[in-house]
């Protein structure tokens, strides 16, 4: 009678050819998805950086053309005939009006010394704090030059502000 052929490889020997091969490819593929992982995670990781950067120019942007604009406005409204004539109740009803076209908060008047003598946040007569300027803002004093400040809080209405100063002549 003829013998059963002989296992080709004992079974020992098939176990341990399969935890080598096994030993060898698991290591493998996690590097490999580790790789895979960590080239995803540096392409995301500047993709949001650049996007992050595009936002941030767009929004600085912004802010520049805000703040030109109200540099602007307020350049014109420091050639208000009511300052050179001294009526500053008609240049506070002034200021209030020029306020309904802009986007910044209100209008303050202040003197080199730093009291106010006109705010846009008061009714015109109302007292005022006494000291309404910055050291940033001597800078329009000093310079002639108008003059955008970092934040700050305001001193009458305790918000943050960013000033643009103008000097009136």
């Amino acid at each position: 009678m003829p013998s059963a052929p002989a296992d080709p490889l004992p079974r020992r020997t098939a176990a341990r050819l399969a935890f080598v091969v096994g030993a060898s490819i698991v290591p493998a593929t996690l590097i490999a998805m580790l790789l895979v992982g960590y080239d995803y995670y540096n392409r995301e990781r500047d993709r949001l950086a650049r996007d992050s950067m595009a936002t941030a120019r767009a929004l600085l942007a912004v802010v520049d053309t805000e703040l030109t604009g109200a540099k602007s406005a307020l350049l014109a409204l420091a050639t208000s005939p009511h300052l050179s004539s001294g009526d500053l109740a008609a240049f506070h009803a002034q200021a209030q009006a020029a306020l309904k076209d802009q986007s910044f908060a209100g209008i303050v008047l202040i003197e080199e010394s730093g009291r106010q003598l006109v705010n846009t946040f008061r009714r015109f007569g109302e007292p005022l704090p006494a000291s309404g300027n910055s050291r940033e803002l001597q800078r329009v004093f000093q310079t002639g030059e108008p003059v955008i400040t970092d934040l700050f809080t305001g001193a009458l209405v305790q918000q943050h502000f960013v000033a643009v100063g103008v000097p009136v002549r």
